[in-house]
């Protein structure tokens, strides 16, 4: 809750208030179908979404990655290039806030 309560906080601060979607545990199934009210997922570096990227992208939201040197921090950009969407995996940390900014002002 206080994780929410500060991203909602900051989005606020960022001009996005109102567009940030928190879900909390749910059956595997609507988990799945729940994404698909998204426009955009953003990543972290350090530990990638794994399945729920997987499930992100399958249900169409595009995902925006930035590929780290881990395993664990490169499972997002792996699904996006298999998928074609290598123009949602950022090079840098730059490159990354773009692509989120421009994704976020021009939802799919």
């Amino acid at each position: 809750v206080l994780a929410e309560a500060s991203l909602r906080a900051q989005a606020a601060a960022h001009g996005v208030q109102g567009r940030l979607g928190f879900a909390w545990k749910m059956p595997d199934a609507d988990f799945v179908s729940i994404r698909a009210l998204a426009d955009l997922m953003v990543d972290n570096r350090w530990y990638n979404a794994h399945t729920t990227g997987a499930d992100t992208l399958w249900a169409g939201v595009p995902a925006v990655a930035l590929e780290g040197r881990s395993l664990a921090s490169r499972a997002s950009s792996s699904f996006a290039r298999s998928l074609g969407l290598g123009s949602m995996v950022a090079p840098s940390w730059k490159a990354y806030e773009d692509v989120i900014v421009s994704a976020g002002a021009n939802p799919r």
